[in-house]
């Protein structure tokens, strides 16, 4: 039990510190809107990353969170979301991005809200 417990608690940490959770098993023709409309009960979702896996019929998808609270909470939480009015339950796993990749992601977002500060000011 003790190490099941260490290991969450580092799966926690690593959450965390990347703002970002891993979905998997998700249907094939899931959309990034669908997977923000479920994952924004924990936070401002800042950016979606969907992986599809034509051959299995599945995808998965990192979910990147404003804030690493929303990450945290997501891996707490996660389970009991589902998608398409219940069909799909979720699961939600700690990300193990690779670190360009989510400095790409943090770069994205930065860009889009320079982009709407810009547009509504």
């Amino acid at each position: 039990a003790t190490a099941t417990a260490t290991a969450t608690a580092a799966a926690t940490a690593a959450a965390a510190e990347t703002h970002a959770v891993m979905v998997p098993g998700l249907p094939v023709d899931v959309t990034k809107e669908e997977l923000e409309a479920a994952c924004k009960a924990f936070g401002e979702v800042a950016g979606i990353r969907v992986r599809r896996r034509q051959k299995r019929k599945q995808a998965y998808a990192f979910v990147s969170f404003a804030e690493a609270r929303s990450a945290s909470a997501a891996l707490q939480g996660g389970e009991g979301l589902s998608l398409r009015d219940g069909s799909h339950r979720l699961r939600v796993l700690p990300a193990t991005m690779n670190p360009a990749k989510a400095a790409a992601d943090a770069q994205d977002v930065d860009a889009a809200a320079a982009a709407t500060a810009t547009a509504t000011a």
